[in-house]
Parts: C-alpha cells; structure tokens; sequence
C-alpha cells in the first residue's frame, strides 16, 4: 500500500478499524483508506476473492462491482499481515472531496444541526438522491442496515454521497443505530432487510424536515402510530404514513418509493 500511496490525514475510526485519506503517488489521485484489521474479522466474514484468490472481507467483495453516482465506491485493495486496506472513493467527481480531505468532510448530521430543518424542495432533492443509492444497492442484492445523517455526505449544493457497509441476508443481529431501527428490531424479531430499511429512511426524512425524531421512546417508536405534521404537503404526509407504518409488511416497498409522486 505504501509504495503507492501516501497517508495525508486520519479521518475516524470504525468499528473494525481506521479511516484515513492518502495520495496516489503517481496520479496524484485522493482517495479514503479503510484499515480493516485482520484480528477483529470473524472466519464467515471472509469469501475467496474471485480476481486474485485468497480470503477476503465480504465488504470488500460486495463492494467491489458498486457504481453509483452517491455511492462512495471501491476502487482497489490491499493487505498485509494485520490489515486489509479499502481504498474507496465518490463515483461522482464533484462529491470525491466530500470523503477524502478531512476540514471539508461534512456529513448530513452536521447539515442539519446547522440549518435546524429543510423546506420540502430541498428535503425531496437531499431524499431522493438516498432513495436511488438505496435502491441501487438493492437490486444488487445488498442493504445498507445502517442508514442515518451521519453516514451521509453533503456538499453545499445538497448533493450527498452514502459510506455503505454492505449486508445482504435475512438478518436476526441488529448491526444499525438504535434511534433508526425499526419496530420489530426494538422488539428483538428477526427482521427482513428491506422493510427495516424503508423504517430508517422514514426517520432519516422527518429529521431533514423537523430538525428532530419522529417518536420520543422506544414504547412509541414500537406503539405509536406515526402523524404528519400539519405543515406537510399531502403527498409528503401520504410518503411519512406509508414508510412508518408499525408492520413491516404494510411499509411501502423501495421500488414503489422511488416511484411515490412526492419522490
């Protein structure tokens, strides 16, 4: 990795290793280092790598194909005796910034805690860059399991750009953030991906209009139904309804969302 790249600065730590920015030697190209360490990994969180054999982390492999413009993609990898490293970067060129100079990496928590609440245009914009990445990442087969503002990048024209985790499975372990789970991971059910999804985005979209959650408890969160604020569109307050509905299996589905005349 070194001979190839130079580390310019820490950007955070993860849950199973450090996030830095580097400099290709060469290009001159900025890139996000993942450091992902060898020790922490589980044995079924390593597949054989299809390229170049070996083991590898299977967030590498589910990363690997991605392409989409608000997708902070893979672009290669490396290893040593302790550490895998993914190097990622934006597919769009205007977001590349975003995810790799520390002063400028400005996620969407941050965005809301600076301008307390969106009127509906720029939330439908914001929103609907994270429905296509989400969907995106369905059709691959993949679901993000974790989606919140500050896994979100944002630059100062409200174009944003999703850091993925990837996880594909029918999931009973909670890998997200308690305050977007939805109601049957509060009550410790094994739970589909997608309608868990539909929930977080459901959260994520009242906090880019309100400045604030949607429930205040976790009673509420699992037996409160939802109710609009006044101050919603009709299409908008039909979209709320329709994403936190208590059953999953009356949430509307991601392929409907993305058609939902609000989106």
């Amino acid at each position: 990795f070194l001979q190839h790249y130079r580390v310019i600065g820490g950007l955070g730590r993860g849950g199973h290793g450090y996030v830095m920015s580097a400099i290709h030697r060469q290009s001159g190209l900025c890139v996000a280092v993942k450091l992902i360490i060898k020790a922490d990994l589980a044995p079924n969180s390593l597949v054989k790598d299809p390229v170049e054999g070996g083991l590898i982390p299977l967030e590498i492999f589910l990363l690997r194909p991605l392409s989409h413009p608000n997708i902070i993609g893979y672009r290669e990898h490396f290893q040593d005796r302790m550490f895998y490293y993914l190097l990622q970067i934006a597919s769009n060129p205007n977001l590349r910034y975003l995810s790799i100079i520390p002063r400028r990496k400005y996620d969407l928590f941050e965005c809301i805690a600076r301008y307390k609440r969106f009127p509906e245009p720029i939330a439908q914009h914001i929103f609907s860059q994270i429905v296509n990445a989400v969907s995106y990442l369905a059709r691959q087969g993949i679901y993000h399991c974790d989606i919140k503002d500050e896994n979100i990048l944002i630059d100062n024209h409200f174009n944003v750009c999703i850091q993925v985790i990837p996880r594909h499975t029918l999931l009973k372990q909670f890998h997200g953030t308690i305050t977007f789970a939805s109601p049957e991971i509060l009550m410790g059910c094994r739970y589909n991906p997608e309608p868990a999804e539909i929930w977080s985005l459901g959260v994520l979209l009242h906090i880019i209009l309100t400045g604030g959650l949607p429930f205040k408890s976790a009673d509420e969160y699992i037996y409160s139904l939802y109710v609009p604020l006044d101050t919603m569109s009709p299409l908008l307050a039909d979209l709320m309804i329709s994403m936190l509905h208590k059953l999953p299996d009356q949430r509307i589905s991601l392929e409907k969302l993305q058609q939902h005349p609000w989106i």
